[in-house]
């Protein structure tokens, strides 16, 4: 099974953060993995030992310095891991970023994508959807379990309404 997980560079959430002409002033804080994202690569190395052959790409988005997260990422046992890297990037939004990743996503022609349900940074969440959207796959957000039996997912998301299992 070849599984990508997205993974997003923020600041520590225990950083003290400025603002610099109306603007978040990261540039002294810690930058780490994502939390939510570190959830998605946990799922994604439980899915990988659980069926032998499957590979994890780790892809990150990010200035060149977010490189050294990335390897924290492949630590944590992700195979491989591609940082798209470029400064026109800088201030892009979850649309813009999830077209940059579907470029990169696309041609991979991966099984399963994971990734967290938002950044801590700017708690847009709308990267994952907006990617989903243009691959035209199905997203299913904020799981509670994912099981995979006979070729497919199960997954469970709890919501105001309830329980969904899709």
């Amino acid at each position: 099974m070849k599984i990508v997980v997205i993974v997003k560079e923020v600041p520590d959430t225990e950083a003290q953060i400025m603002l610099k002409d109306g603007v978040p002033d990261v540039s002294g804080a810690k930058m780490v993995i994502n939390p939510y994202d570190e959830y998605a690569v946990e799922e994604a190395v439980r899915i990988k030992e659980a069926n032998e052959g499957s590979t994890i790409t780790a892809v990150m988005v990010g200035p060149e310095s977010a490189r050294k997260n990335l390897v924290n990422v492949l630590a944590l046992g992700v195979d491989d891991g591609v940082l798209v890297t470029d400064d026109a990037l800088a201030g892009s939004d979850g649309l813009q970023i999830a077209m940059v990743l579907k470029a990169v996503i696309e041609p991979l022609s991966p099984d399963v994508i994971f990734g967290g349900k938002q950044g801590v940074d700017h708690d847009w969440g709308l990267a994952g959807i907006a990617l989903a959207e243009q691959l035209g796959i199905a997203h299913v957000g904020i799981l509670t379990k994912l099981e995979l039996g006979d070729g497919k997912f199960t997954a469970t998301s709890d919501g105001d309404d309830g329980t969904l299992i899709t």
